[in-house]
């Protein structure tokens, strides 16, 4: 990956935290942390993060509702985390923007390899785009001046 990734971890167990934590730090992933339903809309909103990781029940709120929140936020990988996954709430997820759905208890590696995919998928998009836009510009730019 071209830079250190950020991620927005969405639970109120800080037990998770401390397991997300465990999981993420080793990986040099940049963590950031909210404990409830309102927190994680007001960073999301406020702060750019790579991931979000968002649990289901947050005592406030419901998962699914802080990730209709930031529905618009395309560029945001966005993993949805429950104790008790039925088909309905992985579909409502996914059509919310969710890329990936895990059921506690979380497989670690099978989550930090999905998490590392998606990245590398948003990473390498966005750098493709960058590069198509300057490519643009530049021949914009060449053709302009061409002209004179």
């Amino acid at each position: 990956m071209l830079k250190t990734p950020k991620i927005l971890l969405i639970d109120d167990d800080k037990s998770m935290h401390l397991i997300y934590n465990k999981i993420l730090n080793p990986e040099n992933f940049i963590v950031d942390n909210a404990f409830s339903g309102k927190e994680a809309i007001e960073k999301l909103k406020k702060n750019n993060y790579d991931a979000a990781v968002f649990d289901m029940d947050l005592g406030d709120k419901l998962g699914i509702d802080v990730l209709s929140a930031v529905e618009n936020k395309s560029d945001l990988v966005k993993i949805m985390v429950t104790g008790s996954a039925d088909l309905e709430t992985a579909i409502k997820s996914v059509n919310l923007g969710a890329t990936a759905f895990f059921q506690k208890p979380l497989n670690k590696d099978e989550f930090l390899k999905t998490l590392t995919k998606k990245l590398k998928d948003k990473f390498e998009f966005n750098f493709n785009l960058e590069n198509k836009l300057n490519n643009w510009l530049e021949n914009k730019l060449n053709n302009l001046y061409s002209e004179d």
